[in-house]
């Protein structure tokens, strides 16, 4: 489940050994970033939640993030192999922690692991593992779907726009990018 109080606190444990600070954790960040080859100019961290509205992460910068996170996965227990495989046999320790789409169950004790995915993308008959993130007039999706020559594929899709923007609106957009980039490719 989503839980933004949780998301503060593993930025607070990255002010560990970085001063006790919020702006050590954030360095950390941003050399974790830096790292993995993506452009700072288009990275601007205030927070862990991503509720800050002075927060700015491009599509192309998250997109990095998935990669690595897919190429450098965590195993789950009992689980081996490269990445592709994992992924296939859920057992990706990064992907598996996001919801999956179309499940139709949102219902935390039960197993269903929609989430905040489960109603959407339901019969597109796509496997999309993602994570959304919503302020008002801002609608973000980001993840991993596989396309339909079966190769797995990082996307996001960050949509601004004024406060009045029906955001069921835009999460039908993203959800018709999501189909169109699996169709694609």
């Amino acid at each position: 489940p989503s839980d933004n109080l949780r998301a503060e606190e593993l930025l607070g444990t990255l002010a560990h050994g970085a001063n006790g600070t919020l702006r050590g954790a954030l360095a950390r960040e941003r050399a974790y970033l830096r790292r993995i080859g993506a452009d700072l100019s288009e990275v601007e961290l205030h927070d862990g939640s991503g509720l800050s509205r002075d927060n700015r992460l491009s599509p192309r910068v998250l997109v990095a993030v998935l990669r690595e996170q897919f190429d450098l996965p965590a195993p789950l227990p009992g689980k081996a192999g490269l990445p592709e495989a994992l992924y296939r046999a859920r057992g990706n320790a990064f992907a598996e922690a996001l919801p999956q789409a179309g499940t139709g169950e949102n219902v935390p004790e039960h197993d269903g692991r929609g989430g905040t995915m489960a109603l959407r993308l339901r019969g597109a008959g796509l496997d999309v593992r993602a994570k959304t993130g919503t302020l008002p007039g801002v609608s973000a999706l980001a993840g991993y779907v596989t396309g339909r020559s079966g190769h797995v594929l990082a996307f996001a899709v960050i949509m601004n726009g004024p406060e009045s923007s029906p955001i069921l609106t835009l999460r039908a957009v993203q959800d018709d990018v999501v189909r169109a980039v699996a169709a694609a490719h």
